[in-house]
């Protein structure tokens, strides 16, 4: 999980549209360049349900942000499909990986 310092917080989510967005088969993530590493993972009730799924989503992604991307600067914003709870761990990290 990233420390509450490099998560986003509603008053720092960027107003402007993302310059870069990478599409995978279980989310977006949009990339704001430029300052430092920042991390918002967004799970609408409409995509997963229950709380316990969209914690669950939230969790791993946060993680595979820390453990690939958290050495590069700028903003990310992820919006996640619902079959990110089915898709594994490893494949998550390999495709943030690809972001660098």
């Amino acid at each position: 999980m990233l420390n509450k310092g490099a998560r986003l917080t509603r008053s720092s989510f960027p107003k402007k549209r993302a310059r870069i967005q990478h599409i995978f088969p279980w989310g977006t993530v949009s990339e704001y360049p430029g300052g430092t590493f920042m991390a918002a993972v967004v799970v609408s009730k409409k995509t997963l349900k229950t709380a316990v799924d969209r914690n669950l989503a939230r969790r791993r992604l946060y993680a595979a942000l820390k453990a690939e991307i958290s050495s590069k600067g700028g903003t990310f914003t992820v919006f996640p499909r619902a079959v990110v709870l089915e898709t594994p761990f490893s494949s998550i990290k390999q495709d943030l990986r690809t972001i660098l």
